[in-house]
């Protein structure tokens, strides 16, 4: 995912809603009366309503209720807004199914309220061979909480790092050709500065902020993760070190150190917007259409081609290319907690759970994956070969939070090389290894308040400095005394205590 906005950001903003006491409000969730009998099912999704929504909603709802008896009628809430409304409506016990949940938004203290249905027996009941037989059943299990599981797992590939998407037309017209190390793509941006100044060389967005300096195992702008992906930094940027997993805080690993000096060297020198904490991905990706930016941030999605490729007809010569951020390129092999970007889940106390999963397993069959992903055949898209498909209107469904299933995706006719090769890599689950954390969840009830105070300072004084738009050194200063007087290393030391107890029992 896609996805798109500020994964940590976002983790962070539900910190500041920790301690909300989610028991006591999640009663009455639910909406529906049984299976089948016409229920609709309400889903809380990110961003825009999409184009031609009406009309592909009724397509869908007459094949689901024909099939199963169900309906959908989810509500799109904007990406800003996203983390904080779905958390709301959890507290305060709005009816709804199901919503799309993240540890880059409230998931970790959702599992830690048990405020989400505990989905064990119905996956395992075989009940729902369909979406048993297209979620890779590694990723259920890594998935799990305590041996439970409470979220389905929506996969299209098994990792989409954080990569670029640039004006491979100027990469040609420079000299350059073909981006693979970071060396080049530095090159690249300062070739845009200085030959094309009327193009900003990079568009980040405020979504991405945390992905500038900090490898997980990738980052933007970590020229040692770019050689060396195999670094998983876990929580506030902090390293967990060792067999003692001591923890070594994002202002003491050198790595980081110097990726945040590029970083600040960058907006100085006009290489990054300057709006980059307050301008969202949407406006960042209008932007680069217009043709104002080189290059802005890109996964291993499948979406770059249709995201970025209509820069052509706004640009007359304009075409994209795919950067992988790591010099293995598709040769690498890298390190995974294999925890889905985007998950599935519902309210502990819906009275609906039997139903999402048959629609859930409606959606795992190709023709009915298609209908919600891609829209109306003929209408929205043509079908190309097995495989591909070609987009005619504009429709655009968010399917990574309900019908990503990894061996039912098309991709785009027409997709760039690089593209497609990048997303032909991410779907091979054997590039990835298991880190020695994959499976461990945080439950940080013990230190909420805590927590919440520090994912406080982070995003006032920690996000400005990954953006670069302070001075480093006294950025480091400011926040790190920010940090430890909101209780920093109180909720790492849980966290250590934790993870070791989770190494231990593995």
């Amino acid at each position: 995912m896609s996805s798109q906005f500020s994964r940590r950001r976002l983790l962070q903003g539900s910190l500041a809603v920790g301690g909300l006491g989610l028991l006591g409000a999640i009663a009455g969730c639910g909406n529906g009366s049984g299976a089948g009998n016409g229920t609709t099912l309400h889903s809380l999704l990110p961003g825009d309503i999409p184009q031609r929504w009406s009309e592909v909603r009724a397509h869908v709802n007459e094949a689901l209720e024909a099939d199963r008896g169900l309906r959908i009628d989810p509500e799109f809430i904007s990406w800003t807004n996203y983390a904080e409304q779905e958390m709301l409506k959890f507290t305060t016990g709005e009816r709804f199914d199901t919503a799309l949940e993240a540890t880059w938004l409230n998931l970790q203290q959702l599992l830690s309220d048990n405020a989400l249905a505990d989905m064990t027996d119905l996956w395992d009941s075989g009940n729902y061979p369909n979406l048993n037989a297209t979620i890779d059943e590694r990723m259920v299990e890594y998935a799990k909480y305590n041996g439970r599981l409470y979220t389905i797992p929506l996969v299209a590939n098994f990792t989409s790092p954080p990569g670029f998407v640039i004006r491979q037309d100027l990469a040609d017209k420079y000299g350059i050709g073909e981006v693979n190390d970071y060396e080049t793509l530095e090159r690249f941006l300062y070739d845009v500065k200085q030959k094309d100044p009327d193009l900003i060389p990079f568009g980040l967005d405020n979504g991405y902020v945390n992905n500038t300096v900090i490898p997980n195992p990738v980052s933007l702008f970590n020229a040692q993760a770019w050689e060396e992906a195999n670094k998983n930094v876990q929580l506030l940027g902090t390293y967990f070190e060792g067999d003692g997993l001591s923890p070594v805080p994002f202002w003491e690993q050198q790595d980081v150190l110097d990726s945040l000096d590029r970083v600040r060297q960058y907006y100085l020198d006009g290489i990054l917007n300057e709006d980059a904490l307050t301008l969202d991905m949407s406006a960042v990706r209008s932007l680069f259409a217009q043709g104002r930016y080189a290059s802005t941030t890109a996964g291993a999605d499948g979406l770059t081609s249709s995201t970025f490729g209509p820069v052509a007809d706004n640009v007359e010569g304009a075409a994209i290319a795919q950067v992988i951020p790591f010099a293995d390129g598709l040769d690498a092999r890298m390190s995974s907690t294999f925890q889905a970007a985007n998950n599935m889940v519902a309210p502990a106390n819906t009275e609906t759970l039997e139903q999402v999963f048959e629609m859930m397993d409606w959606l795992s069959i190709q023709e009915n994956h298609d209908r919600l992903s891609y829209g109306i055949e003929g209408e929205d898209w043509n079908a190309v070969g097995e495989h591909s498909y070609e987009q005619i209107s504009g429709y655009a469904f968010p399917a990574f939070a309900m019908s990503w299933r990894t061996p039912l995706e098309r991709d785009l006719a027409g997709m760039v090389d690089t593209d497609r090769a990048w997303v032909a890599w991410a779907r091979d689950i054997e590039h990835f290894y298991p880190d020695r954390l994959a499976g461990f969840y945080f439950d940080s009830s013990s230190v909420s308040s805590e927590e919440a105070q520090v994912g406080a300072a982070f995003s006032e004084y920690v996000l400005p400095l990954y953006a670069g738009v302070k001075d480093v050194q006294s950025g480091l200063d400011e926040a790190r005394t920010a940090l430890e007087n909101a209780g920093y290393e109180t909720v790492v030391e849980e966290y250590q205590r934790q993870a070791l107890e989770f190494l231990a029992d593995s």
